[in-house]
């Protein structure tokens, strides 16, 4: 029988991912050129986001002798994980569970319990930190948290689009299949659940909405709790048999990356404008977000 984790979504669940789903197609993002029409606003917006995700799409080709050498480094780890280390983790971590250094992950993994034991939990996880920190932006008349909310909701669907488009592409088999580590099926394109581990999309998407967090309120306050979550998520999807190590580790990278990448791109323009406010049409009512 398959993991409950994979059951159909319910009907609750599926009208929670359209409300959500039009609610946030009435947010606009698009520079301020002297208050243009809403029509021109919605140019810009999706200008904006084309932009954006070409920039992150080429990233590869900008990449500086630093990440190079970064990159170089990440892909030997990620290999010596899969090819020796991955199997011999999920071993232990089923067999010592009770013994060092083990039971102290089994105690960190409690942290992301709640939000990894759903794929509904990201989500939800994104909704409410978008819809709270908007509306925080819009009673406390604060531009940056309106901005975090805009860089949150990028940052987060971009991750979501890599993540699932690399999970098809590798056709890695996940642990409770009890195969081998090395068991890829690449370009299969499976719809099987069992044949997705690679790369953690739970662990990216917490990767990408926690960086936006820690990198827009550069606080230890904020970045320590931030991060140790994101880590509480990765060390729990690995704890549950959903995913091997390397798979959380490229999920984590993938995340921070596109984040960090996003946030650094905005922060360099110094000559974005934020405002918002709210538009009525005939056919069509919602919040305009301009930056």
């Amino acid at each position: 029988m398959k993991d409950h984790f994979y059951r159909k979504k319910n009907s609750k669940e599926l009208l929670f991912i359209v409300c959500f789903i039009v609610f946030c197609s009435s947010i606009s993002f698009s520079i301020d050129y002297n208050s243009p029409e809403f029509s021109e606003n919605y140019k810009f917006t999706f200008q904006t986001v084309k932009n954006d995700f070409c920039y992150i799409m080429s990233s590869p080709v900008r990449i500086s002798k630093k990440d190079r050498l970064n990159l170089l480094i990440f892909s030997g780890i990620t290999a010596g994980l899969i090819f020796h280390f991955d199997e011999k983790i999920y071993d232990n971590s089923k067999t010592r569970k009770d013994e060092f250094p083990y039971i102290i992950f089994n105690k960190f993994s409690e942290i992301g319990k709640g939000y990894g034991s759903s794929e509904m939990n990201v989500y939800y996880l994104f909704g409410g930190l978008c819809s709270s920190i908007a509306a925080s932006g819009l009673l406390l008349k604060d531009d940056k948290l309106l901005e975090t909310s805009g860089l949150l909701a990028e940052s987060f669907v971009f991750t979501l689009f890599i993540s699932g488009s690399l999970k098809m592409i590798c056709g890695r088999e996940r642990p409770y299949n009890e195969n081998e580590s090395t068991d890829f099926h690449f370009f299969a394109f499976s719809s099987d659940m069992a044949y997705r581990s690679m790369p953690s999309m739970h662990t990216s998407c917490t990767f990408a909405m926690m960086t936006v967090i820690a990198k827009q309120y550069n606080y230890w306050w904020i970045k320590i709790p931030a991060y140790t979550f994101a880590f509480g998520v990765a060390i729990q999807r690995i704890d549950n048999k959903q995913h091997w190590t390397s798979d959380v580790l490229v999920g984590g990278i993938i995340g921070y990356s596109i984040a960090n990448s996003l946030v650094k791109k905005h922060n360099q323009n110094d000559s974005y404008k934020f405002t918002l406010g709210t538009f009525l049409s005939a056919n069509s009512i919602g919040i305009s977000l301009t930056f």
